[in-house]
């Protein structure tokens, strides 16, 4: 019931907002990032706690860091934010959700000063033991959409006192949800690739949105799909980068190739073709098979004889593969044409 509110309150300006590509949250992921270079104080700067972020702001993912400190208030005391982060270019969203897993809530204490960050307005429900173990938070914006990449979408102050992780988790509402809802009418959901865990004194849980894997042909017996390396080992079948896609021809489709007179097995067409030879569909395997060598049109002066190319060279004449015979007649007269006539005649001996 949470998400459908949230849902609604984003409806309004969402209209018209049609770009696919910064719409696509796909892949999308939180990072749990802790800049020791944004000193806590008990007087919030200018614009709260959100603000200090943009001139500290992280680009890439090595930069991030997942972990706070433990020791006494006045050394821990730090801000640290959940930040969004896609692989490929910056986003447009309307709505963030995401929870806590279970932790020791012995490790840390909250301040009261923790929040959504947004561009503009917000609207924010959350769990009633939020920020605590097993709660969550979501969040949208009502006027200005959230709109970048590596931003932040909440900040928390405190300070840790023990040892050990708080993950980030689905928000435990009645239909459990990690992720990003676009601004789109109707909105998208797209659930987080990835939840870090925030370490407390250890070394916290990176996550970093990457680029899809490759996909390439792959052959599972003569079927073919376009899938990443890791689905076709899956599938028990063939991969083959070598080819962009599924053709036609079909990369999977193994038969006779014929090399001039010799016959190779195990080309599929483009293979055979690529070596020269001609591809045989209807015949499996060289034992089924003789390779010919490949007669067409052969054209001396006006006469035309079906023949090998070699035959044609034979008797002084022009080849024309393309031309498989002589109905209509190809060839036509030529007053420069030097053929002898006694080449013509053993055309038909």
């Amino acid at each position: 019931m949470k998400r459908v509110l949230l849902a609604l309150a984003l409806l309004g300006f969402g209209a018209g907002m049609a770009s696919a590509v910064p719409t696509d949250l796909s892949d999308g992921v939180f990072i749990a990032h802790h800049d020791p270079a944004i000193v806590w104080s008990d007087f919030p700067p200018a614009g709260g706690w959100c603000a200090p972020y943009a001139q500290h702001q992280i680009t890439s993912c090595d930069q991030q860091n997942p972990s706070v400190p433990v020791g006494p208030i006045t050394t821990s005391s730090v801000v640290w934010y959940v930040l969004a982060q896609w692989w490929d270019e910056p986003k447009t969203w309307c709505l963030s959700e995401f929870g806590f897993g279970d932790f020791d809530p012995n490790i840390w204490t909250f301040y009261l000063t923790f929040g959504p960050c947004t561009p503009g307005d917000n609207l924010e429900i959350s769990t009633g033991a939020w920020p605590g173990p097993n709660s969550g938070t979501a969040v949208t914006t009502t006027n200005i959409p959230w709109s970048g990449n590596f931003v932040p979408v909440y900040y928390f102050t405190g300070y840790g006192y023990g040892y050990g992780l708080i993950p980030l988790a689905p928000d435990p509402t009645q239909v459990p949800f990690a992720g990003f809802i676009n601004c789109l009418t109707p909105p998208q959901a797209f659930a987080a690739a990835c939840l870090p865990a925030l370490g407390v004194g250890v070394p916290g849980e990176m996550c970093c949105s990457e680029p899809p894997a490759p996909e390439f042909p792959c052959c599972v017996g003569e079927d073919c799909v376009v899938v990443t390396e890791r689905e076709c080992v899956e599938f028990g079948g063939i991969l083959h980068p070598e080819f962009p896609d599924c053709g036609p021809p079909n990369p999977c489709i193994i038969r006779a190739c014929c090399i001039g007179t010799v016959c190779v097995d195990g080309f599929n067409e483009q293979q055979c073709v690529e070596n020269g030879g001609v591809f045989q569909p209807d015949v499996p395997f060289c034992e089924a098979t003789t390779c010919q060598e490949p007669t067409a049109a052969c054209c001396v002066c006006e006469v035309c004889s079906v023949t090998t190319e070699q035959g044609c060279i034979d008797i002084g004449g022009v080849f024309y593969p393309d031309i498989p015979d002589c109905d209509p007649n190809p060839c036509t007269p030529s007053p420069t044409d030097n053929t002898s006539w006694g080449n013509i005649k053993a055309i038909y001996r």
